[in-house]
Parts: structure tokens; C-alpha cells; sequence
């Protein structure tokens, strides 16, 4: 039986909730929110993403997550900082002058800062850098690489390849097929 690319999606959402439960402040799965799963998928994506050779990610033990903007999921993957994902310590910034981006491996972009977003991402043009929106038209307009969306009372998500790779970025074929691409 071929699984259909929404059903993937559904039981990586199911699997990846059981596996952090205990991370999402001790919260029983009936108390996780949209927000606690886009946080876990946030940091599962630097999984599935190849920076430059030249960018210490690929084999480092930490890697560096910015956040531009307030909300419950900017506050979110603030409290994940100095904790383990993905066999790396997450060091988690909160930083509200695009031009201080400088060492980040993966920025995410509240939809409090949507219009600054032409902003972020002159100044971040052309830097590995992973960015990650929760808004519409995120990874249509300028630089967003992916872009959270709901669909069906369900968390999804959308990928730019073509913004990933102006960003010297190679995102992994598993991750693009349970992802709508978008041009």
C-alpha cells in the first residue's frame, strides 16, 4: 500500500510528539499545541539541510538558532536554548536588528516582523542561513526557505528550493517530498 505524502506527514507529526513529549514542558499529547510541534519541526529540519562546506554545522555539536520576533513559538525555541536536538546543543538568540544575523544557522521570522521581512532578507542575501516563517507568503516573497501553513486542522509546511539555494543551501529529496514546494 502507497502512503499518500499527507499521511507521511501526519505520522512524522504523531511520532515526532511522542518522542518529545517530555521536552515540550512535561505536557501530556492532548496538551500539545500548533506551536510545540512547529518548534520540534524547527529544529528536525537542520537535519534534513547541507550547508556550505565552509559552515561548521555539518559536523558541530551546537548549532545556532536566531528568532526575529515576538509570539508563543519565538518564545518557544528561546526556552530551547542550551538543550540537546538532533545530537547538537541549541544555542537559541532572540535578535531584532536584521544586520546582527551573523552566525546564525537558522533564523525564524515571527509574523510579528512580517513587515520587515524585505528588510531581513536584504540584509541576510546571499548568507547560509535557514530561514523559517510562520506566515503567508513567507516563503514566496523574497528569501523564505520554509514557511509553516495549516491545512485541515493540521500543521504542514512549504519549501523554496530555489530561495534554499540562492542561500547556498541543499535541502534533503526526503524532506522536500512531505513539503509543498513552492516557486
Amino acid at each position: 500500500m502507497k502512503l499518500k505524502p499527507l499521511d507521511v506527514i501526519r505520522f512524522i507529526v504523531i511520532i515526532l510528539i511522542l518522542l518529545h513529549v517530555n521536552i515540550v514542558n512535561n505536557s501530556s499529547a492532548q496538551d500539545v499545541t500548533d506551536a510545540d510541534i512547529k518548534a520540534i519541526l524547527f529544529f528536525k529540519f537542520s537535519g534534513y539541510v547541507k550547508w556550505p562546506p565552509e559552515i561548521t554545522i555539518n559536523n558541530s555539536k551546537t548549532i545556532e538558532c536566531c528568532v526575529m520576533g515576538t509570539g508563543h513559538l519565538s518564545q518557544l525555541l528561546l526556552n530551547y536554548d542550551a538543550k540537546q536536538m538532533m545530537n547538537r546543543t541549541v544555542h537559541s538568540t532572540q535578535v531584532s536588528n536584521p544586520d546582527t544575523l551573523t552566525g546564525c544557522h537558522i533564523l525564524f521570522v515571527s509574523s510579528s516582523e512580517k513587515k520587515k521581512q524585505s528588510q531581513i532578507f536584504k540584509a541576510i542575501s546571499g548568507k547560509p542561513i535557514l530561514t523559517v516563517g510562520d506566515f503567508k507568503g513567507f516563503s514566496k516573497n523574497g528569501g523564505g526557505i520554509i514557511n509553516f501553513i495549516r491545512k485541515k486542522d493540521t500543521v504542514h509546511f512549504e519549501i523554496n528550493p530555489e530561495n534554499a539555494k540562492r542561500a547556498g543551501l541543499k535541502i534533503s529529496s526526503k524532506l522536500l517530498r512531505l513539503s509543498k514546494i513552492v516557486k
